[in-house]
């Protein structure tokens, strides 16, 4: 199955395949007249092109992120509410996935929203800008992974946090471009996500076998606490990052490294990491 994702002037910009074939069928529509090419065993994206000459972008979801563990997934480009400006006051989930707990991140204050835009995510201005969500069962094992851009850096700056402050926190943290990542103990700092290039941060909350790591650079281990989350902000709040975001996925369970690695690629061939 495809899921097309578009503009309002009906541009495509993203398509999801989501079949477990290897071969993926000529698909012909009104606008679209998409040619028939082969997915391969270990391929993530697959090019089609438009009526039109112009290539359009297939990603294949991995199978894990549709085991009934994952609860929720923000992606940019999907069921996103725009206000004027393009001030983002609602954020939901993507559509059709197992598991997924209903509960959009929020901001119904135009003041505090963050600005949408077509090739960078979600725009975070770093004065005021933050989402939460309502709360919603969220304990540990916690795993996240969140694809981002520091736009700037300041210590103590707030990514990402629980329900309640510091419950799940990942901030910003001593000289750029460090951030780090509370649970109710400290991780060292990671150095290893430079300002001003999105990157893949993969998170797990699990008391004394938690993990932060970048990329696929080393990953930093621990004692992280043992505070579950509840639900989920972005953005900060009362220390407020300036950055750009395009997509959270949160998952109950602790990945497997098999299966982190096959996420990172998904996010990394998706978003030319």
């Amino acid at each position: 199955m495809f899921k097309f994702i578009t503009l309002s002037n009906g541009k495509i910009v993203q398509a999801l395949y989501e079949a477990d074939e290897d071969q993926v069928a000529k698909i012909t529509g009104s606008k679209y007249d998409f040619k028939e090419l082969t997915d391969g065993n270990t391929t993530q994206k697959i090019a089609f092109v438009d009526a039109d000459g112009n290539k359009v972008d297939i990603f294949k979801i991995p199978a894990i992120l549709k085991d009934g563990n994952t609860v929720k997934w923000f992606d940019y480009l999907e069921n996103v509410t725009k206000d004027i400006g393009d001030l983002v006051s609602e954020w939901d989930n993507k559509t059709g996935i197992n598991g997924i707990i209903p509960g959009s991140l929020l901001q119904a204050d135009p003041d505090k929203q963050p600005t949408w835009t077509l090739n960078d995510g979600v725009l975070f201005d770093g004065i005021d800008d933050f989402m939460k969500t309502d709360p919603f069962t969220f304990a540990q094992p916690e795993q996240i992974y969140i694809v981002f851009k520091q736009i700037t850096h300041n210590d103590q700056d707030r990514i990402f946090d629980g329900n309640s402050n510091f419950t799940g926190l990942l901030r910003q943290l001593g000289a750029s471009p460090g951030i780090m990542v509370y649970g109710g103990a400290s991780s060292p700092n990671n150095l290893n996500l430079a300002v001003g290039s999105f990157g893949i941060v993969t998170v797990l909350f699990n008391g004394a076998s938690s993990s932060l790591q970048v990329n696929n650079t080393p990953e930093l281990t621990g004692d992280f606490g043992s505070l579950d989350m509840g639900g989920f902000l972005v953005g900060g709040e009362f220390a407020f990052a300036n950055i750009q975001v395009k997509e959270i996925i949160l998952r109950k369970i602790a990945d497997t490294s098999q299966n982190k690695q096959d996420i990172k690629d998904y996010l990394a061939t998706k978003y030319s990491i």
